[in-house]
């Protein structure tokens, strides 16, 4: 097949006989036009390749640490940490505060029934104490009522609280261990933690600073026993699991 340069040489020689002359305007845009496929390609291949240098540059020159998501968890923590500092929020007698074990119950108040977590249930016993009595161990057996394995951990402790006739009269209260107890329970399977019962009486303010030193001891009679216990799950996908359980007698004497 005759090239540009030979279609050139041609003309530029002799015309043969019995040749029609040939257009040379007409062969030149023909032999451009089956290049400018080619040349176009070669420009959208550099045309990528110069987005994908910026979009490497873009990527390289993100900052290694995001400061104000940095400084928005250093503001929550210390938020959280101020609150619980300072105790929960009570008005007019109620909790004010998304329900937590340690802040589920505020003496004086309503007590609050809450159903926990589905698939995990903390179970009591009975009780019989003797009015002043100081420092009762009250066993409490968290159980994995669901078809799923429950594996995390929780405080060293539940916390309890005491009510008479739907008032709460006492709960747990004062330092708390940080220590983590580790969970790792098969369905229908169970442990046992050892909680501290106190049965004396509250009022709305030791709640919110600190319980004193001289409450009275509860009056001989029938009281309601309740528990709850924060579960963090072990893989961190959710909050903390908030499990409770249903109350039992405690029988003052």
């Amino acid at each position: 097949m005759a090239t540009e340069s030979d279609l050139r040489d041609l003309l530029r020689g002799p015309e043969p006989e019995g040749r029609t002359a040939i257009d040379l305007d007409t062969v030149l845009t023909r032999a451009r036009r089956r290049r400018r496929p080619r040349i176009v390609a070669a420009q959208a291949l550099g045309s990528v390749a110069v987005v994908g240098a910026l979009a490497t540059g873009v990527v390289l020159g993100l900052p290694a640490t995001q400061p104000g998501v940095l400084t928005l968890a250093e503001d929550a923590a210390g938020g959280a940490a101020d609150e619980a500092a300072s105790g929960p929020a009570v008005e007019d007698g109620q909790l004010i505060r998304t329900p937590s074990a340690a802040t589920l119950n505020a003496c004086a108040a309503p007590v609050n029934d809450v159903v926990g977590s589905p698939g995990l249930v903390l179970e009591l016993v009975p009780l019989v104490v003797s009015a002043g009595e100081e420092n009762i161990p009250v066993a409490v057996t968290l159980r994995n009522t669901g078809a799923d394995r429950v594996v995390g951990s929780s405080e060293l402790e539940p916390t309890l609280t005491l009510s008479r006739e739907g008032i709460v009269v006492w709960h747990s209260n004062g330092p708390r261990d940080l220590a983590a107890t580790m969970i790792d329970l098969d369905p229908g399977e169970a442990m046992t933690y050892t909680a501290t019962l106190e049965p004396i009486v509250c009022g709305p303010e030791d709640t919110v600073v600190g319980f004193r030193d001289d409450l009275p001891a509860a009056e001989p009679g029938s009281y309601e026993l309740r528990a709850a216990l924060d579960v963090a799950p072990a893989s961190g996908a959710t909050a903390p699991l908030l499990v409770t359980g249903p109350p039992v007698a405690v029988d003052v004497r």
